[in-house]
Order: C-alpha cells, then sequence, then structure tokens
C-alpha cells in the first residue's frame, strides 16, 4: 500500500490555490473525520473531456430557483440557479484566477469578489448536498469546505467508474465518473443520508462511508487508490 505524501511545499501550494482557504480556521479542524465521501447518479450536462456533474436524486438541476445578483452577472453566472452555479465552477476552470472566490458549504453556496471586496451566500435547498471528491494515487491535501475555484486533486480529467450504495443496500449510481480539470468529481446526493462508494481506476480501487448532514465536509480528499 503506498504512502501518503504530504510534502510541505505541496501544502504550501495548495493553501496558495485557495482550497478550502473560503472556510475559517474552526472550519477547517472541525471534523475532517472519518472518512466521509460521497458518489453519484444519472449524469447531467457534458464537459469537455467527458466530465459532467453526477446527480444520485435526478433532481437536482430542477431544485433551485434562478439567482439574481449583481456579483453573478459580473462573472457570467446570473440568472442560473445554485445547483447551475456550482456545477459549472466545478466543472471547468473559467473562473480560476478571475478574482472569484467560490466555497461550497453543506447548505449555502459562498462567493466573494475579491477586486470588490464584495460577499454573497446562496442557500442550497434543504434536500440536496454537493460533495467534490478527488480520489488519489500519491498526493492529496487537506480539505473540509470544497473551494469550486482552487481546490486541485492529482489526478485530472482521469476516467474512472463509481459506485454509491446507501446503507439500506440501494444502489444510487454505478458508472462512468470522469475527473474534472481540478482533479474532482462532483455529486449531488440526496440530504441526511449514510452510505458507502467506491471508485476503480487504473487497477486500483478505494472504498470509503459518506455522510451528507449539516456537518458533513463537501471535500474530500481521504480516498487513496490502492
Amino acid at each position: 500500500m503506498r504512502t501518503r505524501t504530504l510534502t510541505v511545499a505541496l501544502a504550501a501550494a495548495l493553501l496558495l490555490s485557495g482550497c478550502g482557504s473560503n472556510g475559517s480556521a474552526g472550519d477547517q479542524n472541525a471534523a475532517q473525520g472519518a472518512a466521509t465521501s460521497a458518489a453519484a447518479g444519472g449524469q447531467t450536462g457534458d464537459q469537455a473531456g467527458g466530465a459532467s456533474v453526477i446527480d444520485t436524486t435526478k433532481k437536482a438541476t430542477a431544485a433551485a430557483p434562478a439567482v439574481k445578483d449583481p456579483m453573478l452577472a459580473k462573472y457570467g453566472l446570473d440568472g442560473k440557479s445554485v445547483v447551475e452555479i456550482v456545477d459549472d465552477l466545478d466543472e471547468t476552470n473559467a473562473h480560476r484566477g478571475s478574482g472569484l472566490k467560490a466555497s461550497i458549504r453543506p447548505d449555502h453556496l459562498q462567493l466573494e469578489d475579491e477586486s470588490a471586496g464584495t460577499r454573497t451566500t446562496i442557500p442550497v435547498p434543504d434536500d440536496l448536498f454537493y460533495m467534490s471528491v478527488a480520489p488519489y494515487a500519491t498526493q492529496t491535501h487537506e480539505c473540509v469546505n470544497h473551494s469550486l475555484t482552487g481546490c486541485k486533486g492529482e489526478l485530472p480529467k482521469a476516467a474512472m467508474t463509481a459506485k454509491v450504495t446507501k446503507d439500506d443496500g440501494t444502489v444510487l449510481y454505478e458508472g462512468p465518473a470522469t475527473t474534472f480539470e481540478n482533479g474532482f468529481v462532483g455529486f449531488w446526493l440526496p440530504r441526511d443520508i449514510r452510505g458507502t462508494m467506491r471508485f476503480d481506476y487504473d487497477g486500483k480501487s478505494v472504498s470509503a462511508p459518506f455522510v451528507t448532514d449539516t456537518t458533513s465536509p463537501t471535500c474530500i480528499t481521504t480516498m487513496q487508490l490502492t
């Protein structure tokens, strides 16, 4: 089994990239706990390289109203729902370095315009939970609240497969799970469930439990492929 590598240089680089940077020190020290992880369901939308957010709820896109906000308009996100905004920010690198910082929490999306010094929050529907997962082979980093505009995983555009099963045995998803340009895979999950997820990639695999309650991390970087 390969040993997880966390160097000082890597940690510094990740801090600069902003992974989880919108969280307070309290957020970062909060339950990074128990290899909380998540996964997938009917894919929605296509992205260059085959990556797309996986929706296990079958209704995420229609579950939230369009949002109007001057900050969103500035970055071409006005009129989209919180689900569409999260999907757009996580799937592509279009907003990296633009001055927009975005962090997804269990119950809301937090946005900050660095140049204007303004901040806004958008609630996530009560029955939905967004979790972004970065399976890794040799290098990872600590993360609690996923930075949609900063976090970077080790394996970008990697064609994996995923299986997500609830504790009652219900299979929420089983199929392709291609990582985004940032090395993560995004999942819209039902709120307040427990289960297990599994990734398979390049002859290696990893499984871990997940939870989607109000104290769960939205950024999972503890799943090492072996």
